[in-house]
């Protein structure tokens, strides 16, 4: 820290909790804006499920899994229709 303040940087670093932090938002004198539509979180598609960071955690690694998920489902129906030849059954 002694190094940051020697080049001009202001900063005040802390750890911090969760109710720490909203109280300070809640004492800040910034008017923060009310979101009315788009995309909302969490969402609840069922009593006890739960989608929390859907569209914004790790977006790379969600291209990989439905890239994969793509393949798989190729994968699974190339090897139905191949059984289904090795039986001589007409699609």
């Amino acid at each position: 820290m002694e190094e940051r303040k020697n080049t001009g940087i202001n900063v005040n670093m802390f750890y911090s909790t969760p109710s720490l932090y909203l109280e300070a938002l809640k004492n800040s004198p910034t008017d923060w804006p009310i979101k009315n539509g788009g995309d909302f979180f969490p969402y609840a598609n069922d009593i006890f499920s739960y989608w929390t960071g859907y569209f914004s955690s790790r977006p790379g690694l969600k291209l990989f899994e439905r890239v994969a998920s793509n393949f798989m489902q190729v994968c699974m129906f190339k090897r139905s229709l191949n059984i289904l030849m090795y039986r001589n059954v007409r699609v």
